[in-house]
């Protein structure tokens, strides 16, 4: 006996005509993320809280900071080449 060979119909798969929106990243951070942003410490970072330096938000127990205020920050504490 011969074998038939069954010819099986696959329904065409759907891409999407545009891709998905990347995450952008949060305007808000916490202080490891803040650490990490600037490249130093969370022992730094709180340093800056006690001593008032950068804005930031309460949350609970939580500190909260802007990256633009961040940025700012940083900005301010670029040391001037003569």
């Amino acid at each position: 006996m011969a074998r038939r060979s069954r010819i099986v119909a696959v329904a065409p798969v759907e891409t999407p005509a545009t891709p998905a929106p990347l995450m952008q990243p949060s305007r808000w951070l916490r202080v490891a993320e803040a650490a990490t942003y600037i490249a130093s410490t969370e022992s730094f970072i709180r340093s800056l809280v006690a001593g008032k330096k950068v804005p930031f938000i309460v949350s609970g127990k939580r500190f909260i900071f802007d990256r633009k205020d961040l940025d700012s920050f940083m900005e301010s504490e670029k040391q001037k080449v003569a």
